[in-house]
């Protein structure tokens, strides 16, 4: 079973390091390293066509953007990848690690623990990038039969 590990949507603290945050997870939770894959921040030019995209369809203004860069120290400019980057995982929300857990009881107990450790943190627990956060009854349902 494969699920992916988030920051929160507005969440202020964007951007963490998803390889730190996946370490941490692992060490409170001591699951290894192929179960809990920690991911790069690397801002780029996918995330200046995702803020116009955003802005174009009304997630979220041009204003939003400029208040996020004006508050954070950054350049208040579309075209700049580190700003947009920055803005888009505040307002929507960061992929921080994919998640592999086994198909059996063994997994959905490793999935148990990462939630347990992830709601605690303040971040979710997704199925796919743009699904809403699970909750652990809907996780647990990927284990059922």
């Amino acid at each position: 079973m494969d699920l992916e590990l988030w920051s929160a949507p507005l969440d202020a603290q964007v951007p963490f390091d998803g390889k730190l945050v996946a370490e941490e997870c692992r060490a409170l939770t001591g699951l290894p390293g192929d179960v809990v894959l920690g991911l790069n921040f690397i801002p780029d030019i996918t995330d200046l066509a995702n803020l116009e995209i955003s802005v174009a369809s009304g997630e979220v203004t041009t204003q939003a953007f400029q208040e996020f860069c004006a508050k954070h120290n950054l350049t208040i400019n579309r075209s700049d990848p580190f700003s947009a980057a920055r803005f888009i995982a505040y307002a929507f929300g960061q992929p921080l690690a994919w998640l592999h857990f086994p198909a059996g009881a063994e997994g959905l107990e490793m999935a148990r623990q990462v939630f347990a450790w992830a709601s605690s943190r303040g971040f979710i627990v997704i199925a796919l990038q743009g699904d809403k956060p699970l909750s652990m009854d809907q996780l647990e349902q990927y284990w059922k039969p």
